[in-house]
């Protein structure tokens, strides 16, 4: 606006009549100067060029943002299949160790179930603990014990200060206890990695009061 303000009208105006039908006919024609004219289309250069910067601005960040979605959608992708697939692996060692454990108590072998709890555990499990699970009331828990199944097991990476708690590779898992009678229990563990192999930090087991009774009597 301020540059068509101080636009200069050179000269003329022609004004020509003519007779006709259609009356009088007026021409104004304008000169505009040419470094002006110039002024004009460099200032509408420079706004373009602007406009075409910003828009360039807008797409990156545009394209930058969808490629940090596509990123983290792959890597959230990656890391479920390799949670799911960590668990289909360390299901079956993770059981094989529960199943020890229940066997051993059942036969009085509380030296080899002992062996089972890594060496965090044994350090807060006494050798005396075990032996009264395997020859007091606990032990109709472990009489006619049959199979278990682990229902629930979650494989996490754990990194605690307080040294007396599982370290590294963690599974906590529950799971059912069946006997030959037709009872049933439920357990729940923890186990930690240990050179690669998995060994007990902790184990609970439990039946129901009239399972228990008819187990015991």
């Amino acid at each position: 606006m301020e540059l068509l303000s101080d636009l200069r009208c050179i000269m003329g105006i022609v004004i020509s009549d003519i007779e006709n039908n259609r009356g009088t006919t007026m021409t104004i024609e304008f000169e505009i100067p040419t470094a002006d004219l110039m002024e004009i289309e460099n200032h509408a250069a420079d706004q373009n060029g602007k406009i075409n910067k910003n828009g360039k601005i807008i797409l990156i960040i545009i394209a930058a943002m969808c490629l940090l979605i596509c990123i983290c959608s792959v890597v959230c992708i990656a890391t479920g299949m390799l949670g799911i697939g960590s668990v289909v692996m360390e299901r079956k060692p993770v059981h094989d160790v529960l199943d020890e454990f229940m066997i051993d108590i059942a036969r009085d072998d509380v030296e080899a179930a002992y062996d089972l709890f890594s060496p965090r555990a044994q350090r807060q499990t006494n050798f005396s603990d075990l032996e009264r699970m395997s020859q007091g009331n606990d032990a109709v828990i472990f009489e006619g014990y049959q199979s278990l199944k682990v229902q629930n097991i979650n494989i996490s990476a754990s990194l605690n200060t307080d040294q007396n708690q599982p370290q590294g590779s963690v599974a906590t898992v529950s799971g059912v206890i069946y006997y030959d009678r037709g009872e049933t229990g439920n357990f729940e563990a923890v186990l930690e990695k240990v050179d690669d192999h998995w060994m007990l930090f902790s184990i609970d087991l439990s039946v129901s009061p009239s399972e228990f009774r008819d187990m015991s009597g």
